[in-house]
C-alpha cells in the first residue's frame, strides 16, 4: 500500500515499516503473476506466493501485512435517525438513505481500529464510497475503499458488502459525545474527547495513544480522552464490544490572519475579563470555544451536560463573555483538601452566562481570587487555553500576555500568583505549539498592577490626561487607587473596600429588599437557598450585572419619586461607601504634600470605573450619574475638605465615570500611546495609614506610611489608637449633604443615633482588629487604618438600616 498522511505526520503507534495486502483476487485483477506482489516504496518483485503468514514469517517487524478481515469489520451497525453523526462526513457520503421498519438509520464507519494507522479522516473521505443497494431480501450497503498501490495509477479497490439489519440496531437515545478544539494538529499538542459513558449503552472507546479519566455525579459517569494529535476517527463500543468509528471533518485551515496576539488579563473577584489586540489594537473579542459535538444527541441534555462537565459549544448571552464570571465547577470530583484539580476532568470553567442559578450549588466555587487558591490554575488554565486555540485558529504562532494583580495581595499573594502565570506560559508552549510568555514590559516579572492598568485606559485608550490626576477602580473585592502627576505614578495603593462592601453584603443581609429590586425570573425560584449559598456574593453579583439597567432605568426612578425610606436608606448607606473613598483619597494627597512629593496642592479630577463603580449610577434619582449630580459634587466636596489645602483648594475637580465597567484594566494592559512612566513594587510605596494603627507596639499617625520593620514575621498585638479620622469624615459628610442641599441622600446622623453609633462602631473594630492577631505578616493583605474604620462603620450603619425595615 502507498500511505498517504499518516505516513507523514504517524501515531506515536503507528507503525512506520511498509504495508502489504494480501487479497486473493489482487493477482487477476492487477494482471501480474499470482506469486509475485508489489512492495510499499520498493521497486522489486518478491516471491512469496500471496500468503499472509509466509509475508509475516519472512519480513516479520519490517513489514505489517493486512487482509480483506483486518479493514472491514464482520457486521454494519446503525444509529437511530437520519444524519444522527454531527460533524462527520459519513453521512454525505452515503448514496441513498437506509431505513429499518421504515425508519431513517445512520451507519457506523465499519472499518477495524488499524485502519487508524493507514489513513487520516480526510483521506478516507476521498477514498470511501458507500451506496445503498436494494436487493430482493431488502437493503444492503456497499462499502469501498480505493487503495492506492506503489507503482500503479489506478486505486485498487476493495468491497465489502453489508446487510442492513435491524438486530444490529443500537436503539437507544444517542450518547453526548464532543472533541475540543477543532483545529490543525500542525502545532496543537492537546485535544479532549467528552463522552457520556454507559457500560451498557454506546459509548467512546480510546486507543493505545489516548489517556483516560472518568468522572461520576449521581447517576452521571462522563469520561475525557486526551491526546497528542487531532482525533479524527472516533471509536464507539457497546457493552464493551467494538461497533465501528465516527469519522471527524477535518478542523478548517487557519486563517493567517496575525503573527502575534497580544492578551490583557484582569483576573477578577466576581468576574475575569481579557482584551486581545491582533495588531490593530485591543478589543473585546468574544471566544468561539472550537467544542465540536459529534452526535445529534438529545439537545437539552447535550447543553445541559457540556455547561457542566465540559465547554460548551457557545458562550451566552452572546457578546456578553468576557467578562465572564470567576467561577469553576467540580462536578464528578471528591475535592481532596489541599489538592489542586486537574483540568478537565476534574474542574472546569462555570460558564454561567446571565443564569444566576447556574452558580449555586456545592459543586461551585467562586471567590478563589483571594481564598481557596487552588482554584485559581485550573480556572486561568482553561482560559487561557481557549484563548490559544482561537489564537491557533486565527494563525497566531504566539500569544503574550499581560496579566495584572492587585497591590492588596499579601507578598505570599503576588509571589504565588506570578510562579502560577511563568508555570503556565511554560506549559502553555508544550500543549499548544504558541511560543506563551509574559509582556517584559508589563512590570516586574511580567505582571503589572490593576491600577496602573487601570490609569493606562484612560490614558492611553481614551486620551485622558493624567497631569494632576487620581484613578480609583472599585472591584468586587478591592478598590485600586493611583495618583498620577505629570504622566508618572506617584502613588498607588489596593484597599480591600469594594463593590460587595458597598452594596453585595449590605443586600446579603436583607433578603426582602432583593425581591423588592429585581423581578422572581433574575433572581430565580428559590430565593431564600440561594442566600444560605457559599457562592451568594457570586450569585448576586451576576443578577447586578444583568439587571441593573432594567432597574435604574425603569423601576428605581420610581421608586425613588415615591421616597420609598427603605430605598433612601440604602443608597445612602452606598454613598457613605463611596465617600469614604473619596476622603481616603483626600488624606493620601495630604500626606503626599507632606512629604513634599505633590506639586500643586489643590483636589485632583477623579477617573473611576470597575465593577463596583456602576453603583454610583443607584445614587442619583434619575438613575445616571452625570456631571453636576449631587454625587459628584458630595464627593468633590469630601475630597477637598479632606486634603486640608485651604483656599487653593477652590473649584471643582470633577468625576468622570467609565461607560466601559471591567473593561478598564484588561484593555490598559495592552493599551499603549501616552508615555505612563511608573511600575509598583509595594517594598517602596508604602500605604498611608488614614487612622492612628497601633501594630506590635510601633505607632502609625494618620498620614504615616505602614512601614513594618523586616525582623517582624508576626503580628502580636493590632489596634486602631483613634477614630478620630472617621469621626472626622463623618462630621464633613452631614455637613456636606446639608450645605450642598442635598436631599436625595440622607447624613449619617439620620441612619443611626451618633450618641450610640461610635461605640458599636468600637466594637467592630476590635472585631476586625482581632482577627489578625498571630497570622503571619506576609499572609495578610494591607489594609489602611482609615479603611478599617470606614468597614466598621458602614457595617454598623448597614445592620441597623436591615434592623429598622
Amino acid at each position: 500500500l502507498q500511505l498517504g498522511d499518516r505516513q507523514q505526520r504517524p501515531l506515536p503507534q503507528t507503525p512506520l515499516c511498509p504495508v502489504i495486502l494480501v487479497d486473493p483476487d489482487m493477482p487477476n485483477r492487477l494482471g501480474i503473476p499470482a506469486t509475485e506482489i508489489t512492495l510499499y516504496k520498493a521497486a522489486t518483485l518478491e516471491s512469496v506466493g500471496g500468503d499472509k503468514r509466509r509475508l509475516e514469517t519472512l519480513y516479520g517487524a519490517e513489514i505489517e501485512v493486512l487482509t480483506l478481515e483486518d479493514i472491514f469489520l464482520p457486521e454494519l451497525h446503525l444509529l437511530p435517525g437520519e444524519g444522527a453523526l454531527a460533524n462527520s462526513w459519513l453521512t454525505r457520503k452515503i448514496e441513498g438513505k437506509p431505513v429499518v421498519n421504515g425508519s431513517s438509520v445512520t451507519p457506523l464507519l465499519p472499518l477495524r481500529e488499524r485502519i487508524r494507522n493507514l489513513f487520516s479522516s480526510e483521506e478516507l473521505s476521498r477514498q470511501c464510497n458507500i451506496s445503498l443497494v436494494t436487493t430482493g431480501g431488502g437493503m444492503e450497503l456497499k462499502v469501498t475503499l480505493m487503495l492506492p498501490l506503489e507503482g500503479h495509477q489506478d486505486s485498487y479497490q476493495i468491497t465489502k458488502i453489508y446487510s442492513i439489519k435491524e438486530s444490529n440496531l443500537i436503539d437507544e437515545n444517542l450518547p453526548v459525545i464532543a472533541l475540543w478544539p477543532n483545529i490543525s494538529d500542525l502545532n496543537w499538542k492537546r485535544y479532549v474527547i467528552f463522552a457520556q459513558d454507559s457500560s451498557v449503552g454506546l459509548t467512546v472507546d480510546g486507543f493505545p495513544d489516548y489517556q483516560l479519566h472518568t468522572g461520576r455525579e449521581g447517576q452521571e459517569t462522563v469520561k475525557y480522552f486526551s491526546c497528542e494529535r487531532f482525533p479524527d476517527l472516533i471509536k464507539l463500543t457497546e457493552r464493551n464490544q467494538y461497533r465501528g468509528l465516527i469519522p471527524v471533518n477535518p478542523p478548517p485551515p487557519s486563517n493567517n490572519s496575525s503573527s502575534t496576539w497580544s492578551v490583557g488579563i484582569d483576573f477578577g473577584t466576581s468576574f475575569t475579563n481579557f482584551f486581545i489586540n491582533e495588531g490593530s489594537g485591543p478589543v473585546r473579542k468574544s471566544l468561539e470555544t472550537r467544542v465540536i459535538p459529534l452526535t445529534m444527541a438529545i439537545r437539552e441534555f447535550q447543553l445541559d451536560l457540556l455547561y457542566k462537565y465540559f465547554i460548551p459549544e457557545t458562550l451566552v448571552p452572546k457578546d456578553a463573555t468576557p467578562p465572564m464570571s470567576t467561577a469553576l465547577n467540580t462536578y464528578g470530583w471528591q475535592e481532596i483538601r489541599g489538592t489542586v484539580p486537574d483540568l478537565f476532568h476534574q474542574a472546569r470553567v462555570q460558564w454561567a452566562g446571565a443564569n444566576a442559578d447556574a452558580l449555586r450549588g456545592s459543586s461551585v466555587r467562586t471567590g478563589f481570587k483571594w481564598r481557596q487558591l487552588q482554584y485559581q490554575r485550573p480556572f486561568l488554565k482553561e482560559l487561557a487555553l481557549l484563548i490559544s486555540s482561537n489564537a491557533s485558529a486565527a494563525g497566531a504562532k504566539s500569544v503574550e500576555w499581560a496579566v495584572s494583580y492587585p497591590s492588596a495581595f499579601s507578598p505570599n499573594e503576588s509571589r504565588s500568583y506570578q510562579r502560577l502565570w511563568k508555570d503556565l506560559c511554560s506549559e502553555l508552549s508544550s500543549l499548544t505549539g504558541l511560543q506563551q510568555v509574559l509582556l517584559a514590559d508589563g512590570g516586574e516579572g511580567g505582571l503589572q498592577t490593576e491600577a496602573v492598568a487601570f490609569a493606562s485606559y484612560f490614558g492611553n485608550h481614551r486620551g485622558k490626561l493624567l497631569v494632576h490626576t487620581a484613578c480609583l477602580d472599585v472591584g468586587g473585592g478591592t478598590t485600586d487607587i493611583s495618583i498620577w502627576q505629570e504622566n508618572t505614578l506617584l502613588h498607588q495603593v489596593s484597599v480591600p473596600f469594594a463593590g460587595r462592601d458597598i452594596c453585595t453584603k449590605i443586600l446579603q443581609s436583607k433578603p426582602s429588599f432583593i425581591r423588592f429590586l429585581f423581578p422572581p425570573g433574575l433572581t430565580g425560584k428559590d430565593f431564600e437557598e440561594s442566600r444560605q449559598d457559599l457562592n451568594f456574593n457570586s450569585w448576586l453579583d451576576l443578577c447586578l450585572r444583568f439587571g441593573s439597567q432594567d432597574l435604574l432605568s425603569d423601576r428605581l426612578p420610581i421608586h425613588r419619586a415615591e421616597q420609598n425610606k427603605q430605598l433612601l436608606g440604602f443608597v445612602s448607606l452606598m454613598a457613605i461607601s463611596f465617600g469614604g473613598l473619596f476622603h481616603y483619597l483626600g488624606l493620601i494627597l495630604k500626606a503626599l504634600a507632606k512629604e513634599g512629593r505633590l506639586q500643586k496642592q489643590a483636589a485632583m479630577p477623579v477617573y473611576i470605573g470597575g465593577n463596583g463603580a456602576r453603583f454610583l449610577h443607584w445614587l442619583d434619582e434619575s438613575g445616571a450619574f452625570n456631571k453636576g449630580c449631587d454625587g459628584e459634587l458630595l464627593f468633590d466636596t469630601l475630597q477637598r475638605k479632606s486634603t486640608g489645602f485651604g483656599s487653593a483648594n477652590k473649584g471643582s475637580a470633577g468625576t468622570t465615570l467609565s461607560d466601559s465597567f471591567k473593561d478598564e484594566t484588561a484593555c490598559g494592559l495592552i493599551s499603549k500611546g501616552m508615555n505612563l512612566h511608573g511600575d509598583f513594587d509595594p517594598r517602596d510605596e508604602v500605604l498611608i495609614s488614614g487612622e492612628e494603627m497601633i501594630i506590635n507596639g510601633l505607632v502609625f499617625n494618620p498620614l504615616d506610611r505602614v512601614i513594618i520593620p523586616p525582623e517582624m514575621t508576626s503580628i502580636e498585638n493590632f489596634a486602631l489608637g483613634s477614630l478620630d479620622e472617621l469621626k472626622q469624615f463623618a462630621q464633613n459628610y452631614d455637613e456636606a449633604v446639608t450645605s450642598l442641599r442635598i436631599n436625595s441622600l440622607l447624613p449619617i446622623r439620620k441612619l443611626a443615633k451618633i450618641d450610640s453609633l461610635w461605640d458599636d462602631v468600637e466594637t467592630q473594630v476590635r472585631a476586625i482588629c482581632l482577627d489578625r492577631i498571630n497570622k503571619d505578616i506576609s499572609d495578610l493583605e494591607p489594609e489602611p487604618g482609615f479603611i478599617i474604620g470606614l468597614r466598621a462603620l458602614t457595617t454598623t450603619l448597614a445592620r441597623k438600616w436591615a434592623e429598622e425595615y
